[in-house]
């Protein structure tokens, strides 16, 4: 494949298996984001002039691709991409460009955790247990892409790892100031979505003025789930057949979308939130 072919390759459709990797290689390249290696089908590996270097899996966008409904959503979906990962380069070499303010706490899942790999040493990624299967993990929320925090970066920005969690969640909370609370199936048991326009619903859960405002609309308990990164649904378990109905479109999830993280139900407490026994 040319360098130049990656937009023809994406609309023929020829770019699943191995190729896919060098295709989003080629649509790197055109942006100049210095050496790129292809590791394997679904991995690459860059490295800029000032040293700075970053690995990205492909799965995720694999998905996408599939979901995209048309040959010029690929070529859209892998313009986006690339340019989310050069900044995630820039970001990684200018020192300056994170901000202490950007700081959030993003969920996910046990096996997110397993791939980032060495949990020690100052280059480690900050990572903090949460809930049932699910862990918090630093990161500095940019325009096109998360910047993972390490015990070095925050070191360099004078920020303490005591305490650190609730600085990330104050953050949070400005950047999603406005939630939407959405209702599902209109004509079947209660089942809602909280909805803030980014890719930062499951961090949500940690909010607690968010649930608060949630409950008033509730008369049971309050169970919730983080299927994927920009899904997060509760129930009421008074409204019947609520809490089935929800784990069946967060399985849905599961199996069809991208970015996902786990089906385990929550259940709200005084004390946060707990797994679900009676899921």
């Amino acid at each position: 494949m040319r360098m130049n072919d990656w937009r023809a390759t994406l609309r023929s459709g020829e770019h699943g298996g191995d190729a896919l990797a060098p295709t989003v290689g080629a649509a790197l390249a055109e942006l100049d984001v210095g050496s790129i290696e292809v590791v394997s089908g679904v991995e690459i590996a860059m490295k800029t002039e000032a040293g700075a270097e970053l690995r990205i899996r492909l799965d995720n966008l694999r998905a996408s691709l599939a979901q995209a409904e048309g040959p010029e959503a690929r070529v859209g979906l892998v313009e986006y991409f690339a340019k989310a990962v050069k900044e995630a380069l820039r970001t990684s070499e200018q020192e300056e460009a994170l901000r202490s303010e950007d700081l959030v706490p993003l969920v996910r899942d046990a096996r997110y955790i397993e791939e980032l790999g060495a949990s020690t040493g100052e280059n480690a990624v900050i990572v903090r247990p949460f809930v049932a299967d699910l862990f918090l993990v630093l990161a500095f929320d940019g325009q096109h892409t998360q910047h993972l925090a390490t015990h070095k970066t925050l070191e360099r920005l004078g920020i303490s790892e005591e305490g650190v969690i609730e600085l990330a969640r104050a953050n949070l909370a400005k950047k999603v100031a406005e939630v939407e609370q959405r209702t599902l199936d209109d004509d079947g048991p209660l089942v809602g979505m909280l909805v803030t326009g980014g890719d930062l619903e499951a961090s949500l859960l940690l909010l607690d003025d968010v649930w608060a405002r949630v409950a008033l609309n509730l008369t049971g308990e309050m169970i919730a789930c983080v299927p994927a990164r920009d899904v997060v649904l509760f129930a009421d378990t008074a409204s019947e057949g609520a809490v089935a109905r929800m784990g069946e479109i967060a399985d849905e999830i599961l199996e069809d979308g991208d970015h996902v993280i786990s089906s385990t139900l929550l259940r709200r407490t005084s004390r946060g939130w707990e797994r679900f026994a009676d899921a």
